[in-house]
């Protein structure tokens, strides 16, 4: 109840407020009522006690006890009886009833009344606070119709409506009843008069410089900006709709006022300010979605300015402005993650944006800026050192908010990418190959291409690798992060070999591969002693070390040589796995073997060995014995731990070199080369027995030491030597 039934303490006169809302409340419900009392008497309305809006808002925001709450009233105990006698009924559905008519008619009056006090309140206050936006630039326009005034008084009143505007609406808010209002319901009116009072003066400038040209662009543009940010400071105590205004104005101004000759400094820098306030806005207000579109406008402004022709001029300021716009971004979200209180004011707008995703998009428009750069600029050395301190400052961010952990990975990636997009170069090639064949060419290019390679390849692959190492101990997903950090030094030193080995030769490769491998083996080593690091890291940094250590093997040998030192590298894995046996370097030496007996197999070049050895043929007795002992003595020790595929297939990569070897031999003492000569019948039928005697040995050692190599190597070299003596011997040959 709005009136008190107690007679007031006093006979002095008390004065109403403005209480239209609770009138209208008491109006529905006489209507809705079919008894309702007549009024009291004026006279005692007037010696009521009125209660003010704020003991309303108090009184409705009371909760009753619990005893006041409706009882519900308890089943019968024959009910299960009802039930079970009549079940057909009882699970009938029942029928739609329409409501009264009456009922009908009340609804419809209430949604009438809902939507006419809608229009009352919201839109109507629109409607006028444009009204007195358009008022304040007619007024500007009809003044210099009719020619009273000059050009700057003109704009200067322009200026003034709009600031009376902007007064006015702030004068409005700190009423007393417009702060209880605002209390339950947001209230439009001041915002409408600030936001009227925002265009006109953002018009009157703009016609001051475009149409009047009373004030030059650059001073025109720090006016126009001044007006967005006040209208950024105003939101705080206004509303939103102010805050998005400010928005507007501040993305319009760079197209509305422009100059001849654009300073790359002062358009982002302005940029810059801008996101930084909007983000401060959304720091105070909860209002993520404003530096979102802040965000988001500034990815256009930036797109536009780079489909100009490139300057190494536009490099520092755009890495640095958008650099410091992101991490302005991530600090939003540090504080907001402080916050636990629920932020539900997006969600209400159906946007689901938050810190988070303020920072992620702030983030990607550096980044991408920054590789858009290096692409244009050809890997301009600013750009190398921007991408560098992106990579520290993101390993950095990681360990301070875990849950940002995709950055790095994704950061690591962006930077393969480019770096291969950028230094990879057809021409570079032919021109080496140009070097090769001996005829002349300009190679300063290339040399200064290598040189920066070299320098900030090796500082981005440290980067990323130490920044994912000391980022495991914080992150959800240390597999992911140290996957990718891990393998972009090995795809870096693969770019860079497959660019400009035959520029620089293989040494340089050879050294960088190395480092890589100590590189890993230490952190391997590390990982193992932090007990609360997942327990797959330090088999996958393991695993890094012997694809680095792969790589290193690749660079400096060749031919014969290659495949001895793959067979050599599963023989010291072998040895290690003795302290240190991990799944996933098991699994690589089975790639390894398979490589080595497809070199040693089917290698189309196995017929020119023996055209560059020193020593002709006889390469086979250690080209094939030194990798069958190395096989052989890596399939015992890895006996010891585990016997598992690992065993299973370097004890088949043994055997099968072993077969491949006696057959080169009889090959080669038959017709003194590899690939020289015919297959005759006295070859085929020492072959024959070779193979049968081989499976004979392999049968008998299986009856007592069962293998699954001895198993199947005895059933196929047995098949293949019956095989040969029918086919060939019996029927083609004889």
């Amino acid at each position: 109840p709005i009136f008190d039934n107690k007679p007031p303490e006093s006979s002095e006169t008390v004065e109403v407020p403005d209480i239209g809302s609770k009138v209208a409340d008491i109006d529905e419900a006489q209507d809705d009522s079919t008894e309702a009392e007549p009024l009291k008497k004026p006279a005692a309305v007037a010696a009521a006690k009125v209660e003010s809006p704020w003991e309303a808002v108090a009184k409705s925001r009371t909760k009753l006890p619990i005893d006041d709450f409706p009882k519900q009233e308890e089943a019968p105990d024959n009910l299960q009886e009802e039930i079970a006698a009549d079940p057909e009924e009882k699970e009938a559905p029942q029928e739609l009833v329409a409501p009264p008519p009456a009922l009908s008619a009340r609804i419809s009056s209430a949604s009438n009344r809902d939507l006419e006090r809608q229009l009352s309140t919201n839109w109507l206050v629109w409607v006028g606070g444009v009204s007195l936006a358009i008022a304040g630039i007619f007024l500007v326009r009809y003044i210099a119709e009719q020619g009273w005034l000059s050009p700057a008084l003109r704009c200067a009143i322009g200026v003034v409506f709009g600031l009376v505007l902007i007064v006015a609406g702030e004068i409005v808010r700190r009423r007393p009843l417009e702060r209880a209002i605002a209390a339950v319901n947001p209230d439009y009116v001041p915002q409408a008069l600030t936001a009227a009072g925002l265009v006109t003066a953002f018009g009157s400038v703009y016609l001051a410089y475009a149409f009047y040209e009373l004030i030059p662009s650059g001073r025109s543009f720090v006016v126009l900006a001044g007006i967005t940010l006040a209208a950024f400071a105003l939101s705080l105590v206004q509303g939103k709709f102010v805050a998005l205004l400010g928005l507007a104005g501040a993305i319009a101004t760079p197209a509305l006022v422009s100059t001849e000759n654009p300073s790359t400094w002062g358009f982002f820098t302005y940029l810059g300010i801008v996101v930084l306030a909007t983000l401060a806005v959304a720091d105070r207000k909860r209002w993520y979605w404003l530096p979102e579109l802040s965000l988001v406008a500034t990815v256009g402004w930036t797109a536009l300015w780079l489909q100009q022709p490139f300057r190494e001029a536009d490099i520092l300021p755009i890495g640095v402005t958008l650099g410091f716009v992101a991490l302005a971004g991530f600090a939003l979200a540090w504080r907001a993650g402080r916050n636990s209180a629920p932020q539900e004011d997006h969600k209400s707008l159906g946007l689901m944006i938050g810190a988070d995703e303020v920072a992620g998009t702030g983030f990607v428009l550096a980044v991408g800026s920054a590789c858009v750069l290096a692409l244009q600029s050809d890997f301009f050395p600013t750009v190398h050192w921007l991408l560098l301190v992106f990579a520290i400052v993101v390993a950095i961010l990681v360990r301070l908010l875990p849950r940002f952990e995709w950055i790095l990975p994704g950061l690591a990636l962006v930077s393969v990418l480019v770096f291969g997009l950028v230094y990879v170069d057809q021409d570079a090639l032919a021109n080496l190959s140009e070097r090769l064949l001996g005829t002349a060419a300009p190679t300063e290019y290339f040399a200064e291409k290598y040189q920066k390679y070299l320098l900030h390849g090796a500082l981005i692959a440290v980067a990323l690798f130490v920044g994912g190492l000391q980022a495991l101990l914080k992150v959800t997903r240390p597999r992911v992060v140290a996957l990718v950090t891990g393998a972009a030094p090995l795809a870096l030193l693969l770019i860079g070999y497959a660019q400009f080995r035959n520029f620089s030769g293989d040494a340089v490769w050879v050294w960088a591969a190395c480092a890589t491998v100590a590189a890993t083996i230490a952190a391997t080593i590390l990982i193992c002693r932090r007990k609360s690091v997942g327990a797959g890291l330090p088999g996958l940094y393991a695993a890094f070390a012997v694809i680095a250590a792969f790589l290193a093997l690749t660079f400096q040998f060749d031919r014969i040589w290659l495949t001895i030192s793959y067979a050599a590298l599963v023989l010291v894995l072998a040895i290690i796995s003795m302290r240190s046996d991990f799944a996933t370097v098991r699994k690589l030496v089975n790639l390894i073997v398979l490589l080595v007996l497809a070199r040693l197999t089917i290698n189309p070049d196995l017929r020119g060995y023996e055209i560059f050895h020193p020593l002709g043929m006889q390469w086979v007795s250690y080209g094939y014995l030194v990798p069958l002992a190395f096989v052989l003595a890596a399939s015992r020790i890895f006996k010891r731990a585990k016997d598992d595929l690992t065993v299973t297939v370097l004890e088949g990569a043994a055997l099968l070199l072993a077969i491949v070897f006696i057959s080169i031999e009889i090959r080669i003492y038959m017709t003194g080369s590899i690939y020289s000569g015919e297959y005759r019948l006295p070859e085929a039928s020492l072959q024959t027995i070779a193979w049968l005697t081989s499976a004979l040995i392999l049968a008998r050692r299986n009856l007592r030491y069962p293998r699954v190599f001895s198993t199947w190597g005895s059933r196929i070299l047995t098949a293949a030597g019956a095989l040969q003596a029918i086919t060939l011997q019996l029927v083609l040959m004889n």
